[in-house]
């Protein structure tokens, strides 16, 4: 999260593996949804694992 958004800021968090890239002000509603979907698709992962 960042309240200085630019491309290279940008970039730079997805090559550190950031998931997504919000700038601020965040929507709430829209935050919890992106940690919702996260969660499920790391569930997803440790569950294909095991």
């Amino acid at each position: 999260m960042t309240g200085y958004c630019s491309p290279d800021i940008q970039d730079e968090a997805y090559e550190k593996g950031a998931y997504c890239y919000f700038e601020k002000p965040v929507d709430l509603r829209v935050l919890i949804e992106k940690i919702d979907s996260i969660r499920k698709v790391e569930k997803k992962k440790v569950e294909d694992e095991e």
